[in-house]
């Protein structure tokens, strides 16, 4: 009867140390559950999401009719769509025109949602103005993974 209670005590010393030694809960220091490039990828399709979420979310506001003068919403609609679709790279590195495809995609309903919204205005610019940020940031994907394999 006594063993049994010593490995009793052993068996909940193992279990407390790897409950105090890492996160999550039973894992041992220095040990992952996920890769570092996976815990990239989920976070930046998160944030993808969350850009997203907001652009449809904050578009269907009032304060957004005329929140930028023109020229400065072409800017605004390129600047928002390359981090986006910077975003989806991260996300989904392969095939490469899967992430350009859908942030276009997410461009043509942006432009259909705001066709019903009052006081918005659809148009065939603000979508030509989202395909310039789009392929500013693929060519920008591009040229970063083509400098990185050169310099190995």
């Amino acid at each position: 009867m006594k063993a049994l209670g010593q490995r009793y005590v052993q068996h909940a010393n193992r279990a407390m140390l790897r409950f105090s030694s890492g996160f999550p809960f039973g894992q041992p220091l220095g040990r992952r559950l996920l890769s570092k490039d996976m815990m990239i990828r989920i976070l930046s399709l998160l944030a993808a999401l969350g850009m997203v979420a907001a652009l449809f979310a904050g578009g269907a506001q009032p304060a957004a009719v005329g929140l930028f003068a023109a020229p400065w919403d072409k800017l605004a609609h390129a600047g928002f769509f390359l981090a986006l679709t910077i975003l989806l790279l991260q996300a989904w590195p392969r095939p490469w025109w899967l992430a350009p495809l859908l942030a276009v995609l997410v461009g043509m309903g942006d432009e259909w949602h705001q066709f019903y919204l009052p006081g918005r205005m659809a148009g065939w610019i603000d979508l030509v103005a989202d395909a310039v940020g789009v392929a500013l940031a693929a060519g920008l994907h591009e040229a970063a993974k083509t400098a990185d394999r050169s310099a190995q």
